[in-house]
């Protein structure tokens, strides 16, 4: 696993522990449970999701934001459009496999039962639903939202390019705003509520911050920030030793602060003040920590091919929920955990190989094509 010079190994490494993290966090019999679920991670009182999201904003700001500065509006909105019909065909397939799973009674018992209930009472309606990405059962809800994110990307950037960055968040903070205070009780991760981690990210990879990093004002924030972080780490680990899992955790108030559908405020200063802490803490790290940490560069590669480890991620958490049994041991739900993180590994080095075999491809009909003008 060679490192890509023209990509960030950073991003790639933070991408990737995104996902492992969202593998711990959605096997519903994870060891890890009171520390890494669904509702709060190991890190404070956010998820892998936030994380993941904010990230691909940054990585659609440099992919997009190039084919629009090089080749024009058009060409960006084709290559926004191609990844689009590449998501919906994948969160379809999906899908498919679920519903197929359900029809053929290959998936039964009371934990499919609660998480694809629809395909259970009315298997048409789901069908339908599902399809058009209304039914967002069981971990399906990130795809269809990022769909969304992506119909924003092009305007956002030539905004953010025109020096309107500061409408632009401040349209996604109204956004945001609305999704705590007029829908409080949703089910499914709310796009209102993730967009500005969203549009945050595209405005980090729109523009030229190296300066601002370097800054005294960002260095005085990031301290400030670590020290935050490390508070609500304590106070994070101390709900998990309580054994709350989030749901629980205040119900007066949790809905407004901490709720994971909509994206709550104490979740999105959580995950900021971590975030700072690693931009600040990144480049004073030692290189044996980084490139040329094996173990970093295996998680970097995952990053590197997110939307196909991500899918196989899924597909593995049904899996384990299908063939575990309740109640397991810890040894086995250990065991179970290590082996679904290890087998991201196949979805990773299949894309790896078949966007090599891609490009040799393209190498060799260039080459043709170049000795056919010589010859003539």
């Amino acid at each position: 696993m060679r490192i890509d010079a023209t990509r960030s190994f950073a991003l790639d490494l933070a991408r990737g522990l995104c996902l492992i993290l969202m593998v711990v966090d959605h096997l519903p019999q994870s060891p890890f449970f009171r520390f890494s679920n669904i509702n709060f991670g190991p890190l404070g009182f956010f998820s892998g999701a936030s994380a993941f999201v904010l990230i691909s904003g940054v990585v659609s700001a440099k992919a997009y934001g190039s084919i629009l500065l090089r080749d024009g509006a058009e060409a960006a909105w084709r290559r926004v459009l191609k990844r689009m019909a590449q998501i919906y065909a994948v969160n379809a397939g999906i899908f498919l496999l679920l519903f197929v799973g359900v029809s053929t009674h290959v998936l039964q018992g009371q934990v499919w039962r609660h998480e694809v209930s629809l395909f259970f009472t009315d298997p048409g309606a789901a069908l339908a639903l599902g399809l058009l990405m209304i039914y967002r059962p069981g971990f399906l809800d990130i795809l269809p939202m990022y769909l969304l994110f992506l119909l924003l990307v092009i305007p956002a950037l030539q905004a953010i390019r025109a020096g309107r960055a500061r409408q632009v968040l401040a349209l996604s903070f109204l956004a945001w705003l609305w999704a705590q205070l007029d829908i409080p009780h949703a089910v499914a991760l709310n796009p209102l509520g993730y967009q500005l981690l969203f549009v945050v990210g595209l405005v980090i990879g729109a523009t030229a911050i190296s300066e601002a990093l370097r800054s005294t004002a960002f260095k005085r924030i990031a301290q400030a920030a670590i020290a935050v972080a490390v508070v609500l780490l304590v106070l994070r680990g101390a709900v998990g030793f309580l054994g709350l899992s989030g749901a629980s955790l205040l119900p007066e108030w949790r809905h407004l602060l901490t709720n994971s559908a909509n994206n709550g405020a104490l979740r999105v200063v959580s995950f900021a003040v971590v975030a700072l802490s690693a931009v600040y803490l990144w480049p004073r790290m030692p290189a044996s920590l980084k490139q040329h940490n094996a173990a970093a560069r295996w998680v970097s590669f995952l990053g590197r091919h997110s939307l196909p480890v991500f899918s196989w991620s899924i597909l593995m958490t049904y899996l384990s929920m299908a063939v575990m049994p309740p109640h397991s041991s810890p040894a086995w739900r250990a065991l179970d955990m290590l082996l679904v993180i290890s087998s991201l590994a196949i979805p990773a080095f299949i894309d790896h190989w078949m966007k090599k075999a891609k490009r040799a491809n393209i190498g060799r009909a260039t080459a043709l094509a170049t000795n056919d003008t010589t010859g003539a």
